[in-house]
């Protein structure tokens, strides 16, 4: 069965726009590291979502997560940055980015979790799940 018949639909994320993201990237990494890095924007996807939690007092707050085709991703901290991954030849590493930032970067096309985790095993099912139940445990907003 294919994941169409097994995954639940329903929960969207914003598809982040590649180019601005690698530019960011490259960015932060000569920043920090003084030399440029071969950081592609065709070796990666990146996903926006944004979630409203309730605290038990009833306050709401944003948590934003950034996420690939497989599902790794990262919710964003106290800081109000997300850990973003990106490839260079066979190894991968993150950086942070600012929340605002990344939601500058987003593109009107939204994609369903179910679309964009490849369905490739057990592992990336497990991240499925994990996001999907994550998600929709609390109320998802626009990025």
């Amino acid at each position: 069965m294919g994941r169409f018949e097994t995954r639940e639909r329903g929960v969207t994320l914003k598809r982040l726009n590649l180019n601005a993201l690698t530019s960011a990237v490259n960015n932060v990494l000569v920043a920090t590291y003084g030399t440029e890095f071969n950081v592609t924007a065709d070796t990666w996807e990146q996903f926006l979502g944004v979630f409203i939690f309730e605290d038990e007092d009833g306050r709401k707050y944003e948590r934003y997560v950034v996420m690939n085709g497989e599902g790794v991703g990262y919710m964003s901290g106290v800081d109000n940055t997300c850990s973003v991954i990106y490839s260079v030849g066979f190894g991968s590493d993150t950086v942070k980015l600012g929340v605002n930032f990344l939601k500058s970067m987003t593109t009107d096309e939204e994609v369903d979790l179910a679309d964009i985790i490849r369905e490739f095993g057990q592992r990336l099912e497990s991240n499925f799940w994990y996001w999907h139940r994550l998600m929709t445990r609390h109320q998802t907003a626009d990025a």
